[in-house]
Parts: C-alpha cells; structure tokens; sequence
C-alpha cells in the first residue's frame, strides 16, 4: 500500500483492493499469456507474500484457506442467482469481501475501523468467475 491517508477504513480497504489485483493478474496471466507475465506474475506474488508456484487455483486457494476468517455461499431457491460473502477480518479493523451473481463481474470490499467505513467496488472478471466456480 502505497498512499496514506488518516482514514484508517479507507488505506486498510485499498490494502485489500491491492491483493484482490493481484489475483485478477495471476488469473489474467494464466488466461492470457503476453511477453510481461513474468514481470506481472512476480508482483502479483510479491503483493500476496507467497511463493511463485506458476499456479494461480492454488495461489487463489491459499489466500482463501490462509487469510479469509468465514466464506459463506448463499443461493436462491432455485440456485440462479448467488452471493458468496467473505469476511477477511474481524474486531479491531473489520473487512467483508462480496461477490454477487447480480453484479456482473464487480466484487466489493467494505472495511470499517472505529467509525470511519469505506467501500470500493471494482470489476475482476476471472477472479469473479474463479469465486462463481467455488460456490457453485
């Protein structure tokens, strides 16, 4: 994280929009092979503090058994629609990760810390398609 600001709510959701880019890049590396992988892939590792295995599922499946506290499927009756909620801390700063089948690609992150609250919403086409895959 790069940029600072007093509101604590805000830096800790950027913190998190930055491992969530760095996802999307691993998938989009593994979909889509251009001459800067290595380059992309090596971030995208770094930013997730884990080693380069070259394997963006298992990667996407350590971030989850490692950093997220709760992931939590819920479905409509007759299971067209979906919303996987994932809580990724909890108590002192608090951050809840949401991916809905009604919101195309986008994914949210919420974070609140004391009273400050701050939400982002951005678009992650694999990484949404990844999660979608999960929860089916």
């Amino acid at each position: 994280m790069k940029t600072t600001t007093t509101n604590t709510a805000l830096d800790y959701c950027r913190s998190i929009q930055c491992e969530l880019d760095a996802l999307e890049n691993l998938l989009d590396c593994e979909a889509v092979r251009t001459d800067d992988d290595d380059t992309r892939l090596a971030e995208a590792y770094a930013e997730l503090e884990f080693e380069n295995t070259g394997d963006a599922a298992d990667a996407i499946h350590q971030w989850i058994n490692e950093t997220l506290l709760e992931f939590k499927t819920l479905r409509t009756d007759d299971r067209s629609q979906t919303r996987v909620e994932m809580l990724r801390t909890c108590g002192g700063p608090h951050c809840e990760i949401t991916r809905d089948s009604n919101d195309g690609q986008v994914i949210a992150i919420t974070t609140y810390d004391g009273t400050q609250q701050a939400t982002t919403r951005n678009t992650y086409p694999h990484l949404s398609q990844f999660i979608d895959d999960i929860a089916s």
